[in-house]
């Protein structure tokens, strides 16, 4: 779906498709993840 982040994470330069903040992208016990620092501010 457009409105989830699989859909936009392997882009070039990827942006939230809610707010169009950029993700960030880290290691979380040992597997990729992807989030948006404007919509989870707690992930970070």
């Amino acid at each position: 779906r457009d409105s989830w982040l699989t859909g936009h994470r392997d882009a070039p330069d990827p942006t939230c498709p809610r707010c169009g903040t950029h993700l960030r992208r880290t290691r979380l016990a040992g597997r990729g993840t992807v989030w948006c620092p404007q919509c989870q501010p707690g992930a970070s």
